[in-house]
């Protein structure tokens, strides 16, 4: 036997064997758990389709609450690719 022959070898260039994507059901399941999670957290749900979401943290106080505003709040796209893997990008803070 040679190379990508042999049984449980991956795909032509030694990588592992692709997968068949997910369907939008199963992206949404695992997006709604992460959401779950950053929920837990203190983010918020700034809007949401099926594989994405933008979610929102409130800005710790600084100096414990005593001392000054708090600091900016943070932005971030999360989407569910169709290999099942989670991106998180970061968002520039909403414009008033």
């Amino acid at each position: 036997m040679a190379g990508s022959d042999r049984p449980g070898a991956g795909g032509a260039n030694g990588g592992k064997p692709s997968q068949p994507p997910l369907s939008t059901a199963e992206r949404t399941e695992k997006l709604e758990l992460l959401i779950a999670k950053r929920l837990q957290q203190g983010y918020w749900v700034e809007s949401r389709g099926d594989t994405e979401a933008v979610l929102v943290s409130l800005g710790p106080h600084r100096w414990f609450g005593r001392v000054g505003p708090r600091r900016e709040n943070t932005r971030e796209a999360v989407t569910v690719d169709e290999q099942g893997q989670t991106i998180i990008a970061m968002l520039p803070k909403r414009r008033s």
